[in-house]
């Protein structure tokens, strides 16, 4: 029997495949076969392989971070790791499950195939020599033709849906399944989605009238990912990047916009924490209207990473039908659905949750109540995204800060229903004031209650 082979990357190529194996369960699950534990460097890449294989193979997905420290602390318990050496493998272990890739994802998962096709090829050869020595020519072919069949698709994602019931119960029932959603900040819609907030790879719309309070939704819902601890790129196509880095000011410190002249010291001593607290958690950068593409904003993420090993956990685009699409159409509608489609292509690739805004037509504008088919040219592109907010506001409302919000689509939560009465303070670019309820009793009061 030969020994498993080394890597011969180097070991931030090794840590970047045990990330790949924590966040996806068909890579995992292929890693039990081909990328054997002493193939890594490091005695705690060696012990951390190890509990990935062995959680997948029983579980049928990997371990999430608490499952490992858990099982860190079991070894130490029963002396298979040294008590001196658990800071050690606790650190590593913090930075796999934190840490970006150090390189690109899709040339970390073609290493691994290509090293997982030169192993079954050196089995096979190996398995041969006896085969050949005995005359089984049949049989060494089958094994030749099994060794060019080796290669996987590890980057389909998944996994196998009833071997892996018991765990996925298990983290509903602890919460770990919601440790990926980002909420809204505005309670009224939280409460009615299934899991409080946004998750890997959904795509938020809010739509409005212009100056409808697109671009202050959006700055509310990047406000909330922040205190959230989550890492938020923020693409403009209509005010510079200090333009809306006041409005977030204004938001982060409670000063209206108006003071914030007079009132700049008391701004700065609310920003002086936040910015200890969460240092370079927003990214900001503004692009000419109809001056990039999604393609392009996909490129200033990828430099981001690359430079300051950063990746985004919400993307924010504001707004989707001022963005230029990659190709040139006859119809408008079509080159909105192609900008719709593109960015869930991005929160696909960047593993995030996304936001963006669109705007209503005129008649829409004019409506009491709109609702999707009032979106200006970007009706079919609304099939693309998970939720769809209208905002409606009459010029009373306005008037006493009040505005509605209309759920015309959610695929996770609540839909076809209006909340009201949602009070903002749009001169400090609060798009909603947090309610005086707890989140159960909200929640029945909108779904049982008349509203009308």
């Amino acid at each position: 029997m030969t020994q498993s082979k080394k890597f011969e990357f180097d070991p931030p190529m090794q840590d970047d495949i045990l990330k790949l194996c924590i966040s996806s369960p068909l890579f995992a699950e292929a890693s039990t076969h081909w990328v054997k534990p002493d193939s890594f460097g490091t005695a705690e890449q060696v012990w951390f392989s190890n509990t990935i294989n062995e959680f997948t193979i029983k579980y049928g997905m990997p371990p999430t971070v608490g499952e490992v420290k858990q099982t860190l602390r079991l070894a130490v318990q029963q002396s298979e790791v040294k008590a001196t050496k658990a800071l050690k493998y606790e650190a590593f272990i913090t930075k796999i499950f934190n840490e970006p890739l150090d390189g690109s994802r899709e040339f970390a998962i073609e290493q691994v195939k290509q090293f997982a096709q030169q192993r079954a090829w050196e089995k096979a050869i190996m398995d041969a020599v006896p085969l050949v020595k005995q005359g089984k020519f049949a049989e060494m072919a089958v094994l030749m033709e099994e060794a060019q069949n080796a290669v996987f698709d590890i980057d389909a994602g998944g996994y196998w849906y009833f071997e892996t019931m018991e765990e996925r119960a298990r983290r509903r029932l602890s919460g770990e399944d919601l440790s990926d959603v980002i909420p809204m900040g505005v309670m009224e819609l939280d409460v009615l989605r299934r899991r409080r907030g946004l998750g890997k790879g959904e795509a938020c719309v809010w739509i409005a009238p212009k100056g409808g309070g697109k671009s202050i939704a959006l700055g509310h819902v990047t406000r909330r990912a922040i205190f959230d601890t989550r890492n938020v790129a923020y693409f403009s196509f209509e005010m510079d990047d200090e333009q809306n880095a006041e409005r977030l000011d204004s938001g982060f410190s409670g000063v209206d916009m108006w003071d914030m002249k007079a009132g700049h010291e008391r701004v700065l001593a609310q920003l002086r924490p936040l910015s200890k607290r969460f240092p370079r958690s927003l990214f900001i950068k503004r692009y000419p209207t109809k001056g990039a593409s999604v393609q392009d904003m996909h490129r200033c993420l990828q430099n981001l990473e690359k430079a300051h090993k950063w990746r985004p956990d919400l993307i924010v685009m504001d707004y989707l039908t001022i963005a230029r699409p990659r190709s040139r159409r006859e119809k408008r509608n079509e080159e909105i659905l192609e900008l719709s489609e593109d960015f869930r292509w991005l929160l696909g690739v960047w593993e995030c949750a996304g936001h963006t805004a669109a705007q209503l037509n005129r008649s829409g504008a004019r409506m009491q109540t709109a609702e999707g088919t009032e979106v200006a040219g970007a009706w079919d592109a609304l099939a693309i995204f998970d939720l769809v907010y209208i905002i409606n506001q009459s010029k009373d409302e306005k008037d006493n800060k009040e505005l509605r919000i209309f759920i015309d689509k959610d695929r996770d939560g609540i839909d076809k229903k209006e909340i009201l009465g949602l009070q903002t303070a749009w001169e400090r670019m609060c798009f909603s004031i947090r309610p005086n309820k707890m989140p159960w009793k909200l929640r029945e009061e909108l779904l049982y209650k008349t509203t009308s």
